[in-house]
């Protein structure tokens, strides 16, 4: 991918939050936080009581953001636990996070979704387990004599910090994004 132009470079610096803190995108990112209803986080405030704290402190929450000067709050540790007996860690983060979170996915996935090869399946909108079967029968009755299926078991909690960053940082030439990223 080196060399081509890809939608984050179009992007200026500092731009893109500005969508992620557009009302229309932090309206759309309520609706799932709201649905889901999830536990207070170390905030202490519950999703209906954060709904109108967002709604009245809006431009306090988003100037940071803008300025790329936010620092996110610690999650809440919890256990869930798992078939077999097993409890796994999970981070619960503050309710603003949790409606702040999915606006920057949105807009990164807009940014990063070209560059990524069209057989990969895992964590990817729009695609499914069924599609990537579908797709590897396919390949099968093409003649081909591979198909190579992963899954990592509990991926993102192994990720190593000190590895994944610099090559970001290679390829994101924004602080605040990186930020964003490596918070």
């Amino acid at each position: 991918m080196r060399g081509e132009k890809r939608p984050q470079d179009a992007i200026e610096a500092g731009s893109w939050m500005m969508q992620v803190v557009d009302k229309e995108k932090r309206i759309q990112a309520l609706k799932p936080v709201q649905r889901n209803q999830g536990a207070a986080g170390v905030e202490g405030m519950t999703v209906d009581e954060r709904s109108g704290y967002l709604k009245h402190h809006w431009p306090a929450i988003k100037a940071p953001r803008l300025a790329g000067t936010y620092q996110p709050q610690p999650t809440l540790r919890i256990e869930i636990p798992q078939p077999h007996g097993r409890l796994r860690q999970r981070g619960l983060p503050p309710v603003t996070d949790r409606v702040i979170q999915p606006a920057i996915a949105q807009v990164l996935r807009w940014m990063w979704e070209p560059p990524f090869h069209p057989n990969r399946y895992g964590l990817r909108r729009m695609r499914s387990a069924q599609q990537a079967l579908h797709r590897a029968q396919s390949e099968v009755i093409k003649g081909r004599k591979w198909v190579v299926a992963l899954d990592f078991d509990s991926v993102f909690d192994r990720v190593k910090q000190d590895r994944l960053m610099p090559k970001l940082k290679a390829e994101i030439q924004d602080k605040a994004r990186l930020g964003l990223l490596n918070g």
